[in-house]
């Protein structure tokens, strides 16, 4: 932010933001506990939320599982997944919006092992308007995803528009 700002002939603007992100960031209300978090940003195959994904995960108070802050988005086996045992997937599909993110959680969870696991069974899968709040790095997605993560984390209903639970329909053997 600083960079561009700088480039642009408005550090000040940078600081600005820079502040305003801080303070939405301050402002979170995180869980008491730190729910294991497992972003997923495709499905078939499976890829996991890299990049500042898990930096936002820990801003609003998760823990982000199998894959750290600053790490390339990768690509993951059920198994893997599996065995790291979330305690919610929040499906971030590059590129889709909220409806269509929905849609694919729901084909996901009857065509893979997703629908098998405890948190999706228990009611934690999550579809999210990735693009909006999570395809790019930008100062509206870091705060408003961070947000809807935090509401998220603590069991709360988010935003309508932002996100929506998945009810799992479990793949057929």
């Amino acid at each position: 932010m600083r960079a561009v700002a700088a480039a642009a002939g408005v550090p000040e603007r940078g600081e600005a933001c820079l502040a305003d992100i801080a303070a939405h960031h301050a402002a979170l209300v995180r869980p008491l506990d730190r729910p294991r978090t497992l972003a997923l940003e495709w499905g078939h195959p499976p890829f996991l939320g890299g990049h500042w994904v898990p930096e936002l995960v820990a801003l609003a108070g998760g823990e982000h599982l199998l894959s750290g802050t600053g790490q390339p988005s990768r690509r993951a086996d059920w198994a893997e997944i599996a065995a790291a045992d979330p305690d919610l997937v929040v499906f971030m599909p590059c590129g889709y919006d909220l409806a269509a993110a929905a849609a694919e959680a729901e084909a996901l969870c009857r065509s893979s092992p997703l629908g098998q696991l405890r948190c999706v069974r228990d009611g934690q899968l999550w579809a999210v308007d990735a693009v909006r709040l999570f395809s790019r790095c930008t100062p509206q997605s870091v705060t408003h995803g961070a947000a809807v993560l935090a509401a998220l984390l603590r069991g709360d209903e988010p935003p309508i528009a932002q996100a929506c639970r998945i009810e799992s329909t479990p793949a057929l053997s």
